[in-house]
């Protein structure tokens, strides 16, 4: 069952069930995998999906996560400073960041010039922008050209409005690119020029520790593993 952006919960909660609040750049992947997640786990699960810093600050005003999945560990670091969550973090992935556009747009350069707009996530609190104006600086992107990034609330976000053509180019997660049966990849942008983009899971600190371990287990598994490499994640 898909949930986004909830703050409770008016029933009591149920034995087996499990709310997860992971970035949108993998929640995708957990929608797609929900039966097979649910019948390997024997858990209901609930996804609630925004960009890290949304979720991350939703836990911090006690909303009713059992388990987060970030793509940016500073996230991490502000739940640890306030004793949200249990454990030691669990490394799940690795993410690249490519030029894509649609593919009625599609540019055979080798070398990037935009001449417009380019869509990716707000550079102020989401994961991907954050990594691209990072890649963009380090790379000798003009300042009025990195002025140029229309802000996404989310990564996901950020391919929709690619999706629709409004927007030429943007820089988007390769996985997220790949998801798009529209989306052209044009060019992989060097990884040493950000930050590495890793996914971390760690369990809540008010979750039921039975039902978490059983799920992050999953999330280590070689079944899980496999059905991320098979969507262009790269795994340990």
């Amino acid at each position: 069952m898909a949930v986004f952006l909830i703050y409770g919960q008016g029933d009591e909660e149920r034995e087996n069930q499990l709310t997860v609040f992971a970035a949108s750049s993998f929640a995708w992947v957990l929608h797609e995998q929900e039966e097979f997640i649910e019948g390997k786990t024997g858990l209901d699960i609930i996804i609630v999906e925004a960009a890290s810093s949304t979720l991350a600050r939703q836990i911090a005003r006690s909303a009713p996560a059992d388990v987060f999945i970030t793509a940016d560990a500073v996230w991490l670091d502000y739940l640890a400073e306030g004793g949200y969550y249990e454990g030691d973090p669990v490394k799940i992935a690795r993410n690249r960041l490519v030029w894509a556009t649609a593919l009625h747009y599609y540019l055979k350069a080798k070398v990037i010039e935009p001449m417009g707009p380019i869509i990716t996530g707000d550079p102020a609190y989401v994961p991907l922008g954050k990594y691209a104006l990072e890649a963009m600086e380090n790379i000798g992107f003009p300042e009025k050209i990195r002025q140029e990034i229309i802000p996404a609330t989310s990564a996901r976000d950020a391919l929709r409005i690619l999706e629709t053509g409004n927007i030429d180019i943007g820089i988007i997660y390769k996985t997220d690119a790949l998801s798009s049966e529209i989306m052209t990849i044009f060019s992989e942008i060097p990884e040493e020029s950000h930050s590495p983009i890793l996914y971390w899971a760690v369990a809540v600190k008010q979750s039921n520790s039975g039902k978490t371990k059983k799920f992050l287990d999953f999330l280590k598994s070689e079944d899980f593993k496999t059905i991320l490499q098979g969507k262009g994640f790269e795994v340990n």
